[in-house]
């Protein structure tokens, strides 16, 4: 199966990646490799049109890359906050980016180094919410680590870049309702209860949550029965979990697998355009009520959830489906297909529209 051509993904090939029963190991780094690449070009792009505009930052951006190794600044790179600023620039001048990633090095640089000047600040936490650096009473730097999930994926607690976190965030969909940080006890709980989870999951499931997801905050809702998740294409690899103390554990698995095809998603998006822009979304004016969840869906998240749901489809029935709850749940995405239904007045690409036939098709005749 040939999954690059013109360096273009095709998100109909993306189908047989989300086939979790297969080992897609290879293909689904060649997609990361891809759109590492696809963000080096558009910072390059930056610092080309800060040159002829005159401006200063880029000698200051290229001496501070060349403090990080390779995998270091491959990690950067893939930091949910640096693709906000290099894909989501909004009203941010040239100077504007670059100012900010220039922060983003220094916090990179200091968490590299673990020292800074302390009559500015008394802590610097990394971008992604993988630790912080702090000046402490008796003068000396000390380094707090956030806990991992499989050696890779950040699970933050208690960053500053969770602290800002606010309704804007979409975990709850009620505006009365306060987002707090868990407490430390309520941290290890979350903290144990994922490792106990996933430590019998397939490998490839692992490497595909490691390959999509870089860091998950996590946040306490004031109504301590609703847990949620949700994730951004304004933040590729960014996933807000909500109350997770409160979610059945297989609705805890459902929800970072269901983040993570996100990721995969928007990552493809911005290597290969498939759906159509935020812009044009919003022109259009099209909601449609979700056949899975009820939620009212713009077209973007309509045509994301399609395979995000098939995604879960084919995971859950690579496990053993004489389970009661697989089986439920497996109904439960085949009733959501079978209600599908895009308006044809929709304008999508056609390779997107044989993309969803493919995925419906297949679930509505599973046996």
């Amino acid at each position: 199966m040939k999954l690059l051509k013109d360096n273009k993904y095709s998100i109909l090939n993306t189908v047989e990646l989300l086939k979790f029963e297969n080992d897609n190991s290879r293909e689904l780094k060649n997609i990361v490799l891809l759109f590492v690449s696809n963000t080096k070009e558009k910072l390059n792009d930056l610092l080309n049109k800060e040159i002829k505009n005159g401006f200063s930052l880029v000698k200051e951006i290229n001496h501070k890359l060349s403090l990080l190794s390779d995998k270091e600044v491959f990690d950067l790179i893939k930091t949910p906050k640096f693709l906000n600023i290099v894909y989501r620039p909004g009203i941010r001048s040239i100077e504007e980016q670059l100012s900010t990633i220039n922060r983003f090095l220094d916090a990179e640089v200091i968490w590299k180094q673990e020292r800074f000047d302390s009559s500015k600040n008394n802590i610097v936490w990394a971008i992604n919410g993988k630790g912080c650096i702090r000046f402490t009473k008796d003068n000396t730097f000390s380094r707090y680590e956030s806990p991992l999930l499989f050696d890779n994926v950040v699970l933050d607690f208690f960053s500053s870049y969770n602290y800002s976190l606010g309704k804007e965030s979409y975990l709850t969909y009620n505006s009365n309702e306060e987002l707090e940080l868990h407490n430390f006890d309520e941290a290890e709980l979350i903290v144990d209860k994922l490792e106990e989870l996933f430590i019998n999951t397939k490998e490839n499931i692992r490497e595909f949550i490691n390959l999509f997801i870089n860091v998950i905050h996590f946040k306490a809702i004031q109504n301590k029965k609703q847990y949620s998740s949700c994730t951004s294409g304004g933040y590729i690899g960014r996933v807000l979990i909500g109350n997770a103390l409160s979610h059945r554990d297989e609705l805890l698995i459902e929800a970072v697998i269901h983040e993570a095809i996100h990721g995969l998603l928007f990552m493809i998006d911005e290597i290969n355009a498939w759906m159509p822009s935020a812009e044009l979304d919003f022109t259009q004016k099209y909601n449609v009520q979700s056949p899975w969840t009820g939620n009212m869906l713009n077209i973007r998240n309509v045509l994301q959830a399609c395979f995000v749901w098939y995604g879960l489809f084919t995971f859950w029935k690579s496990y053993e489906t004489s389970n009661e709850f697989i089986k439920n749940r497996i109904n439960f995405i085949y009733k959501g297909f079978k209600g599908l239904n895009l308006d044809s007045d929709i304008k999508l690409e056609e390779i997107t529209l044989e993309a969803i036939n493919k995925v419906k098709s297949e679930v509505i005749n599973y046996e």
